[in-house]
């Protein structure tokens, strides 16, 4: 953990209130939050930046929450106060210390990012979250750099920063590396301890939220197919038949984002829960694509397939290599 400079918090990093967080984390872990104020001394008081020297420049390095994103989770103990008075004074305390390259870690969500990239032009960088938004190109917002990462870890972020002097803090490179199992593949420790993390998450979602019937209708392909039986046996010799086996292979068919869009209908209520609960919701089924309202076949029809259709599942950073027009011919039917 000695590696980590700065960390910032979100508003599910106290789910359950000030009593359940780890208080020695807190304290031994370089956390930091220039809004968040605890309300008693029992809650433990955060740093509201961090200064370190590279290269003889000084960097300064923040972060803030957004009051409108802590809906989620508890912030028992302590108080958010307004983001922009805070930020505007610690932005001064950090220049007055000397420090050249600033840089926020932001929990303000897209729109909170882009007014702090006008609000405040001195920002060197904003490193974005609680969006979940994960883009490959860096976003300009008022000539601000913007970085958006993913959700849960999926992707490491390098983002590099000159500092030579004669343009010392602007943007030389960004670049994404995927923690896939490519990646933690090299290290037998690290890919047990993302297994169980993904492993506990499922576990506990089948046991405390599914819920196995829904307003929405999920048909598992041999229904659709008794009438269309043509393109039943297209889509079984299509790869989309082997989504589910091929995450058994790579050992993420307990990872919920990759159930997601690998069987039909996770995480809503009706759809996949599990091999044993629901075999017949398994693979990209026929209604993942076509979606089919309840009065099908008789009164209404599926939606027609899109680019939108595809690139639900096919977006940037799961499927970059993917070409609707060359794709989908992969599929006809």
């Amino acid at each position: 953990m000695t590696n980590f400079d700065f960390i910032a918090l979100g508003e599910q990093d106290f789910p359950a209130g000030q009593s359940n967080t780890n208080r020695e984390l807190l304290s031994e872990l370089p956390i930091g939050c220039a809004n968040l104020e605890p309300l008693d001394e029992s809650s433990p008081a955060l740093p509201a930046y961090k200064i370190f020297e590279q290269s003889g420049v000084n960097i300064g390095v923040t972060s803030v929450i957004s009051p409108q994103n802590h809906e989620l989770g508890s912030l028992e103990g302590y108080r958010l106060t307004d983001w922009k008075v805070a930020l505007t004074s610690v932005l001064d305390e950090l220049e007055a210390a000397g420090c050249e390259v600033l840089i926020l870690l932001s929990h303000l969500g897209i729109p909170g990012e882009v007014e702090a990239a006008h609000s405040f032009p001195q920002l060197d960088l904003i490193v974005g979250g609680h969006s979940g938004l994960l883009r490959k190109q860096v976003e300009l917002g008022e000539g601000v750099p913007i970085v958006w990462v993913g959700r849960l870890g999926r992707y490491v972020g390098l983002v590099q920063l000159s500092l030579a002097e004669e343009d010392r803090g602007s943007l030389v490179n960004f670049e994404l590396t995927p923690v896939d199992s490519d990646l933690t593949g090299r290290d037998a420790g690290i890919r047990a301890l993302v297994q169980a993390y993904e492993e506990s998450r499922y576990r506990a979602w089948l046991a405390n939220d599914y819920q196995p019937r829904g307003e929405k209708r999920w048909d598992t392909n041999e229904q659709c197919g008794r009438c269309h039986r043509d393109e039943y046996y297209a889509w079984k010799d299509s790869d989309h038949a082997g989504a589910y086996a091929a995450l058994e292979e790579r050992g993420e068919h307990i990872n919920m984002e990759c159930l997601a869009c690998h069987t039909v209908g996770f995480p809503e209520a009706g759809g996949f829960a599990s091999m044993e609960q629901t075999p017949g919701l398994a693979d990209v089924g026929c209604v993942i694509c076509h979606d089919t309202p309840a009065g099908h076949p008789r009164r209404t029809m599926p939606e027609p397939i899109t680019a939108e259709t595809c690139t639900v599942c096919h977006e940037e950073g799961r499927d970059d290599e993917f070409d609707y027009h060359a794709d989908l011919k992969l599929i006809q039917h």
